[in-house]
């Protein structure tokens, strides 16, 4: 499975000139010349814009982990270089919202009968990224935000990035010289602040710690 998903990864990055690209085509020995040329005949190939931009389209259409990556690489200049890494520092995780009715749906799966009481009325989210969304509650404290994640969401990331945790070690084992950019530990502190991320509750902590220093200093 973790294989599939790379190749599936590897079509993508492919078919917007990511993998070969043009731009460094010509510096290629010639396999790597011919692998190039035979990429951009791939269907639905997109080769228009600079190499960050294509790159972050194709990071766009694997899904939310691979949105944090890139986002991740947006912080290495020295990895992808200056205008490559401006590029992918514009990537943005905003996605269409899914319904009201799935959010109650997963609501009432996380809370039971008590999602009625909690929750009575759930209005259209304000905000939608690739993780969660937001939606605007009336509580008897006056109203508050309440963070959704999406469905399935925990799951489709774990898997992808295991297959990226799986591909940083075998890039490690079969191309020593990669070894000074750790490769592993970027895929384990990519997993690691996703899997962060994921649990809401380190929000709600940061955010009740941020309410009470206001609430005591004033303002």
């Amino acid at each position: 499975a973790d294989y599939y998903r790379l190749l599936r990864a590897g079509a993508v990055l492919a078919r917007h000139d990511v993998l070969m690209p043009a731009e460094i085509r010509d510096r290629l020995p010639w396999p790597g010349r011919l692998v190039g040329v035979i990429l951009r005949f791939l269907p639905g190939a997109r080769r228009k814009g600079r190499i960050g931009q294509r790159f972050s389209l194709a990071l766009e259409k694997l899904g939310p982990a691979y949105v944090k990556l890139g986002q991740f690489l947006a912080t290495r200049p020295d990895l992808m270089g200056i205008e490559a890494a401006t590029d992918l520092s514009r990537l943005k995780d905003k996605v269409p919202p899914f319904s009201v009715a799935l959010a109650q749906k997963t609501l009432k799966a996380e809370f039971q009968d008590d999602a009625d009481v909690l929750f009575p009325e759930l209005d259209t989210p304000v905000a939608a990224a690739s993780i969660a969304q937001v939606h605007k509650i009336t509580t008897p404290e006056g109203p508050k935000a309440l963070k959704i994640l999406r469905p399935r969401v925990e799951t489709l990331i774990g898997r992808e990035l295991r297959a990226m945790q799986r591909a940083a070690h075998i890039v490690e084992d079969r191309a020593p010289d990669s070894r000074r950019l750790r490769p592993v530990d970027a895929a384990n502190t990519l997993a690691e602040s996703l899997t962060r991320e994921l649990d809401l509750r380190f929000e709600a902590g940061a955010a009740s710690e941020f309410a009470e220093i206001i609430k005591q200093d004033g303002f």
